[in-house]
């Protein structure tokens, strides 16, 4: 069969959804028929999602603590300089 050139509706659709599984079905020409394997993969990116929100998380807090530093920094300058 030969390649096709051109990218459908539904290929961009897939590949929005996930682009690895769209890899995998395109490329790789892989099928789910076993449904154990769509519940792990069903598992797979639920562990990552949660994965993704704790990395958010952390970043957020990251932020927050450097914030808090830089200004608790500021305040010890300005005392040490006489100026507070």
């Amino acid at each position: 069969m030969a390649r096709k050139d051109w990218v459908t509706a539904s290929d961009i659709g897939s590949y929005a959804y996930c682009p690895r599984r769209f890899w995998l079905q395109s490329v790789k020409r892989v099928r789910t028929g076993d449904g154990r394997v769509l519940a792990a993969g069903v598992r797979n990116h639920h562990r990552h999602g949660v994965r993704y929100d704790w990395q958010l998380r952390l970043r957020r807090a990251a932020r927050w603590v450097l914030a808090a530093s830089v200004l608790i920094a500021a305040i010890a300058l300005a005392a040490a300089m006489g100026v507070l």
